[in-house]
């Protein structure tokens, strides 16, 4: 018997261009992520990382592999990314600039890594979304929810201004492909209406979504409502509009009465 033999011939040109992975060009993400691509053909031995707030972006690294981390990202800011393959033959032509650009201050940017529901959020049914640490994207933790074939669980982002344009992006694992997730909106927390419904194809994996929010500009709560089917839910690497402040409550009147006589001068 003899040995399968493989031949390969050695490049005489420069590699192709790289291919983007993440983030997605023109799209929004945290102060800390993670620049990802994979080889376009041509057999590349290094990329030139170039990075920076200009475009054409500057020259960062030489380096071997396919990612490269970036952090402490300033907030609202638009930065542009160029990945350059070069071999023995020298560097790919033609290669493209993406970029994204962070979560502004007073957007929701939330990735549950101190609480679940987070401040201003609302878990919506008879059972709360809770804090899990063993499934995440962005940081260690996501919030989860186990679903139920006779409940429904709604997990609520504070007030937003939706304008024209704005987006809702997230990351999404379900277990199951009964388990659908529909997106909602709200002006009370009370009376939802769908904006989104997610049919689940690949379970046990984590999904990005993007939806365009302009069809429905105001102020209003967006959720994220488990289907009527038994699954774990994931929730991750939340990015939604502008919160919208809102007036604080009345307060409530408990004791004294109101123009109440004969009152202790130590009331409690």
């Amino acid at each position: 018997n003899r040995p399968n033999l493989q031949i390969v011939t050695p490049s005489v040109n420069p590699p192709d261009p790289a291919v983007l992975i993440a983030p997605a060009d023109g799209g929004l993400t945290f102060a800390n992520t993670t620049l990802s691509w994979t080889s376009g053909g041509g057999m590349p031995s290094a990329y030139n990382v170039y990075f920076g707030t200009t475009n054409p972006p500057a020259f960062v690294v030489n380096q071997a592999t396919t990612t490269y981390p970036v952090s402490d990202l300033a907030a609202g800011t638009t930065y542009y990314w160029q990945i350059v393959p070069e071999n023995g033959n020298g560097p790919a032509t033609d290669c493209p600039v993406w970029s994204f650009s962070t979560v502004a201050e007073g957007q929701i940017g939330e990735s549950f890594e101190e609480s679940v529901p987070p401040a201003g959020w609302a878990s919506l049914g008879s059972a709360s979304w809770t804090r899990s640490t063993s499934q995440s994207t962005d940081g260690e933790a996501s919030a989860y929810k186990y679903g139920s074939s006779s409940s429904q669980f709604t997990l609520s982002t504070p007030m937003l201004n939706i304008q024209d344009g704005d987006d809702l992006v997230f990351d999404l694992r379900v277990s199951s492909t009964s388990g659908g997730l529909d997106v909602v909106y709200s002006t009370d927390r009370e009376n939802w209406s769908v904006l989104q419904s997610i049919v689940i194809e690949n379970t046990n994996t984590w999904q990005n979504y993007s939806f365009d929010l302009s069809s429905i500009p105001g102020n209003y709560y967006i959720g994220f409502r488990t289907a009527l089917a038994s699954a774990s839910y994931y929730l991750d690497a939340v990015i939604a509009p502008q919160i919208m402040p809102l007036a604080p409550a009345a307060p409530v009147l408990d004791e004294p009465e109101d123009l109440a006589v004969d009152v202790s001068v130590f009331p409690t």
